[in-house]
C-alpha cells in the first residue's frame, strides 16, 4: 500500500492543515477552487488513509431542505503526516518485495 500521497492529496491536506477556522468539503473547493465534487474523491482518499475525519457540525437550510453539515479535519496521524518519510517508506516497502520476488 502506497504511503505518499498524490500531488492533489498532498496539496489538499497542507491546505487543511494551514487552514484557520471551520472547514467543510464546500470551503476547500472554493479556496483550492475546484468543484466539490471533486475534491470529495481526494477528501475520500485521505479519510481512507487516517489523515482526516468528517465530523457533524449541525444542520443548515440550503434551498429549503436541511443539510447536515461536515466538518473536515485533522487526526492526529494526519497532523504528524510526512510526505518525505512516506516516500522513503513506500521506497523501502517496494526494495524489500524486489529482494523478496514479488
Amino acid at each position: 500500500m502506497a504511503n505518499a500521497l498524490t500531488a492533489k492529496s498532498l496539496e489538499t491536506l497542507n491546505f487543511i492543515k494551514n487552514y484557520n477556522g471551520d472547514l467543510t468539503l464546500d470551503t476547500i473547493a472554493a479556496e483550492l477552487g475546484v468543484e466539490p465534487r471533486s475534491i470529495n474523491g481526494t477528501l475520500v482518499a485521505l479519510q481512507r488513509k487516517g489523515l482526516i475525519e468528517r465530523v457533524e457540525a449541525g444542520v443548515e437550510n440550503v434551498d429549503g431542505k436541511a443539510k447536515i453539515v461536515k466538518h473536515i479535519v485533522l487526526t492526529e496521524k494526519g497532523k504528524a503526516y510526512d510526505h518525505d518519510a512516506a516516500i522513503e517508506m513506500d521506497i523501502q516497502e517496494k526494495t524489500a518485495a524486489i529482494k523478496a520476488g514479488n
